[in-house]
Order: C-alpha cells, then sequence, then structure tokens
C-alpha cells in the first residue's frame, strides 16, 4: 500500500477541512509526521484509520462519533476520505457521519478509481464489507496495520514485545510469506514420510 492524500473535516479538533498530499511530500523522500503534543498528529492517523477500519489508530476511542467534532452543528458533516495505491490500482476509501431527521447516520464506501472517475466496489456497502475490503487490498487486519503501519504513540513496544506466535502471523501477513511457508511444510513432510519408510 501506498498512501496518496488524506481528508478529513469536523473530525477531532479540526472543524475544518484538511487535506494532506502525500505525493507532494514522497517527492522529497522520507518525510516525518512531527510537532508537539497536541498539534494533531495522531488525528491524521486516525482519520487514515477510520476511513479503512472505521476505528481510531489508538483503538480506544470508539466509533467514528466519538471523533465528530466538538464545534460541529448538526447539518455539518464529519468526513474521513484516504486515498491509496495497492496492487498497481488506487482506491479510496471514505467514511461519514450526518445528522438525517431523528439521529445521527453513518456512511461507508470504497471505490476504485477506473479511468477518470471512481467506481463503487460494493452496491450498497455496509460496514462490515468495507473493513473486509481493506484488509484484503492491504492484506493486515486493523490490529495488524495499527501495529506494523500505524504504530500508534506508546505501542511500539507491543509490537517488539509480542510473542514469537503474533510476530510471525504478523510478518507472514505482510510479506506474503505464507506460500513459503507452505512449500516449507511439504518438504518436512516429505522428509518425514522418508525417514519413517
Amino acid at each position: 500500500m501506498r498512501p496518496v492524500s488524506v481528508r478529513f473535516k469536523c473530525f477531532g479538533p479540526y472543524m475544518a477541512e484538511q487535506f494532506i498530499d502525500f505525493e507532494v511530500l514522497e517527492k522529497s523522500g522520507l518525510f516525518l509526521i512531527c510537532g508537539e503534543t497536541g498539534a494533531g498528529k495522531t488525528t491524521i492517523l486516525d482519520a487514515i484509520c477510520y476511513a479503512l477500519y472505521g476505528r481510531s489508530s489508538g483503538g480506544l476511542r470508539g466509533d467514528l462519533s466519538v471523533m465528530r467534532c466538538k464545534l460541529a452543528e448538526k447539518e455539518d458533516e464529519t468526513l474521513s476520505e484516504f486515498v491509496f495505491d495497492s496492487g498497481g490500482k488506487r482506491y479510496k476509501f471514505v467514511r461519514s457521519l450526518k445528522f438525517g431527521r431523528k439521529k445521527l447516520n453513518d456512511s461507508h464506501n470504497c471505490l476504485e478509481l477506473r479511468g477518470e472517475e471512481y467506481v463503487p466496489i460494493f452496491e450498497n456497502p455496509k460496514a462490515t464489507n468495507v473493513n473486509q475490503k481493506a484488509q484484503e487490498l492491504i492484506g493486515l487486519t486493523y490490529d495488524q496495520f495499527r501495529q506494523v503501519i500505524i504504530l500508534p504513540q506508546g505501542q511500539f513496544e507491543k509490537l517488539l514485545v509480542s510473542d514469537s506466535a503474533e510476530k510471525e502471523k504478523i510478518l507472514v501477513s505482510l510479506f506474503h510469506a505464507d506460500r513459503w511457508q507452505k512449500i516449507s511444510d511439504e518438504i518436512y513432510r516429505r522428509v518425514a514420510e522418508r525417514d519413517t519408510a
């Protein structure tokens, strides 16, 4: 996965729309998201994580309604949109909240760029469909994404001290090493079979 852009509004402390173009940033090589405590670094990561999985990067803030800006009026829409490239294609994941006649309504969608326009992947997208599509395209579950890609504040140590089985699952998924594991298992089976013959 290669991030292209993130856009959010009425999200966390930001009432006005914010847009970050990662393609411009990557032209300089590596880039770093840095700033004082409370400057909004985690909000950027939350916007990406909410757009993909419908949950915060830290996993502690609950659904998107918790991240709705406290200054928002009823008519204001909370939006989180993340665009990224994967497998030679470009995708856009969008989550939003807006008040209907009686309650706050949520919307979830994932789209694929075809030609010059984004086309919805699902006819009637549900949160679970969008979450599963994110997992399929990125190759990581929400927890693995948080550990490997986002590494939220204070969570890096958790990756380092996780048990070997959990680290192996993450690395196998990240590097698509499951096929090599199958080959290794088959070689082991054949050797064991030969030794017993």
